[in-house]
């Protein structure tokens, strides 16, 4: 539970962060990178915060950082995609009205695809496949339930790939 409150005020300190360098009276040009990826800022922290196509990203985050890696479990996973989907309904302007039918929607939303160009995911990380969904540490496309405007129920196949069956692992909505 802790974690979660760390990534939301992390997330939060990066998008005030990014709005603060992003404001009309500040039209220096910061990049010192490649042209398709750079530093947003450099405040306290230089290596975090980057920009892809115009989207902000944090190469830091705990989903690049931790998301079906070795020291994950699946649960653990599955809490990180829970705490970006609650970081998404804070920082995305019009949450609850945004079309997100299934993975592929939601993949979509986490890579950038929002009004505020924010990614907690970059679109091309292991844990994106060719159709643009988000899979679990096994390889299946994680399944999305959206059981109201603000709330989604996070479902994996499990270790035998299989949705639906004893395996399946799942987010609480609450």
């Amino acid at each position: 539970m802790e974690s979660r409150y760390l990534i939301a005020f992390s997330s939060v300190v990066l998008v005030v962060s990014i709005a603060y360098l992003n404001r009309s009276d500040s039209e220096a040009d910061i990049s010192n990178e490649s042209e398709d990826t750079h530093e947003i800022f450099d405040l306290e922290n230089p290596s975090r915060g980057h920009t892809f196509d115009g989207v902000h990203w944090d190469p830091e985050s705990e989903f690049c950082l931790r998301y079906g890696s070795d020291d994950t479990t699946i649960e653990e996973d599955l809490e990180i995609i829970e705490a970006i989907l609650e970081q998404a309904v804070v920082l995305v302007k019009g949450f609850s009205a945004l079309p997100l039918a299934d993975n592929r929607d939601f993949t979509k939303l986490f890579t950038g695809g929002n009004k505020q160009r924010f990614a907690w995911i970059h679109p091309e990380h292991p844990s994106v496949n060719q159709e643009g969904e988000l899979v679990d540490r096994f390889g299946a496309p994680l399944f999305f339930h959206r059981t109201s405007a603000f709330r989604t129920e996070v479902r994996s196949a499990g270790e035998d790939r299989l949705m639906w069956t004893k395996d399946d692992v799942f987010s609480n909505d609450d």
